[in-house]
């Protein structure tokens, strides 16, 4: 039996989102949950800033006048 290294948060976040599902995807694979559970945090994390960002812009953008 091998050892199973666990990412750290550090090495997660800066991963990109592609690695990060197939990652995600390894782990749920062969159940481990707190990589798995880390790696859906930090999912949702992103969504929530990405639509923040959005949100944001949107705001920005009715602020103009229009001609």
């Amino acid at each position: 039996m091998h050892a199973v290294l666990q990412p750290t948060a550090a090495q997660l976040a800066a991963m990109t989102d592609q690695q990060l599902a197939v990652l995600k995807d390894k782990a749920g694979g062969r159940s481990d949950m707190t990589t798995y559970r880390q790696i859906h945090a930090l999912q949702q994390q992103r969504a929530v800033e990405a639509t923040r960002g959005m949100g944001a812009e949107l705001i920005a953008l009715s602020k103009q006048p229009t001609y």
